[in-house]
């Protein structure tokens, strides 16, 4: 079975480094930083890990899969299923009723099933998309 996924270059905003996993908001045309909450404009997952010496020139363009299913750090317990959204340092976690539209955007769903902080799971991603 062939993965199909799309993913994107965008410049990495300088002042940290970036983790294969973390999800990442948009914070000007084609730039990106790391994803703290789920209201933010969240654009997809970095697929490459850059340390903070590269990004820091300016020049650094990060890979962003942006359609697809790719692979998230969670922050906690995670079902199969669940609707995620991001949260701090740019790791995902399941979105609760309260977190429902029109105040946070949905990042995909997870395909599979976290138990702890710092797990990786597969999660489709549904970009744009509001519950």
């Amino acid at each position: 079975m062939a993965d199909h996924i799309l993913t994107k270059g965008f410049k990495a905003t300088t002042g940290k480094a970036y983790i294969r996993g973390q999800v990442v908001q948009m914070t000007a045309a084609w730039t990106v930083d790391v994803a703290t909450a789920g209201t933010q404009i969240l654009v997809g997952v970095c697929i490459e890990d850059v340390d903070q010496v590269k990004v820091d020139t300016g020049k650094v363009i990060i890979g962003v899969d942006v359609v697809g299913i790719t692979r998230c750090i969670a922050s906690a317990a995670i079902v199969a299923g669940a609707r995620v959204t991001a949260a701090t340092g740019g790791k995902i976690v399941t979105m609760t009723a309260a977190a429902a539209f029109p105040t946070v955007n949905c990042l995909g769903i997870a395909m599979g099933a976290a138990t702890a902080n710092n797990d990786e799971i597969d999660v489709l991603l549904t970009p744009g998309a509001r519950f």
